[in-house]
């Protein structure tokens, strides 16, 4: 079904090796090394992709940001919902 909302909550992610990221103190720049191409992330995103490490569950990026940017952790919970084509 196209567009269906899919539970992430357990799923795993990390930054592809395709990929690079230099940060700084307000964001980070992502370079898609297949076609060079250059991406500008906010301070969040940042975090997303830093916690995203191979390790953590979205659920649990979910919680590391609603303690550390101290919103409830439902706000930080819409992490784990995508949109999915399948």
């Amino acid at each position: 079904m196209a567009g269906a909302i899919q539970d992430l909550s357990d799923k795993i992610f990390s930054l592809s090796t395709q990929a690079a990221m230099e940060t700084f103190d307000d964001g980070a720049l992502v370079l898609r090394l297949k076609d060079q191409r250059l991406t500008e992330l906010n301070f969040v995103a940042q975090r997303v992709i830093e916690l995203s490490d191979g390790k953590r569950t979205v659920g649990q990026v979910a919680c590391e940001l609603a303690h550390a940017f101290e919103i409830a952790e439902t706000e930080a919970e819409t992490l784990r919902f995508a949109q999915s084509d399948a």
